[in-house]
């Protein structure tokens, strides 16, 4: 490991340590002449975190200023670990999520009208996490609902009801809502049979 060391006065820094080990530390001149005795220095690697997940892995755009929470799983966390974002042209460094434990942090994103393909990476120290994307599309809102179903009933009868909802990015969805009859002559379970 020569010239791995860098250093100054009374301090040495140890470069691209990537495993545990014990080192022996000897100082000289750049002549190569030896000025010290022996130093034996055991250097502890920081493992490098790991992301395996988020969730959601779909968030929504929201106004500046609102925040929502984006859960990282993943490895080797620990209660100093930084975040940094990109949302495709910019990096957010030095977020500082909550920690969960070893396997799970949390934090509260603004990701504000940025609609994109973002990334997230885990820090400890100087030792990064591979980038992990997450997507960031704009917020849908119910513009209708529709319900389906015979115009009439025979007494004694049944008949089914659905109901689709329709969204301001265009799709629509069967969805199941809450039914409720106002008259007492008739009733509807939670899948839309009327009785």
């Amino acid at each position: 490991m020569d010239g791995a060391f860098v250093g100054s006065g009374s301090t040495l820094t140890l470069n691209n340590i990537t495993t545990s080990a014990s080192y022996v530390v000897r100082v000289s001149n750049s002549n190569g002449l030896i000025f010290s005795d022996k130093a034996y220095v055991s250097v502890s690697a920081v493992p490098m975190p790991t992301i395996s997940n988020v969730s959601p892995r779909i968030l929504n755009t929201q106004p500046v200023g609102q925040t929502q929470q984006i859960t990282i799983f993943g490895t080797n966390f620990t209660s100093s670990t930084t975040l940094t974002f990109n949302n495709g042209s910019t990096d957010y460094t030095g977020r500082v999520p909550i920690f969960d434990d070893p396997t799970q942090l949390r934090y509260n994103i603004g990701v504000g009208p940025n609609q994109n393909t973002w990334t997230v990476k885990v820090a400890n120290g100087g030792v990064e996490s591979l980038p992990f994307s997450f997507s960031v599309t704009e917020a849908t809102n119910l513009t209708g609902l529709s319900i389906s179903g015979p115009a009439t009933v025979n007494e004694n009868g049944t008949a089914q009801f659905t109901a689709t909802a329709t969204f301001s990015d265009g799709s629509a969805a069967v969805v199941l809502p809450t039914w409720n009859v106002s008259s007492g002559v008739a009733s509807i379970n939670e899948s839309g049979v009327l009785s």
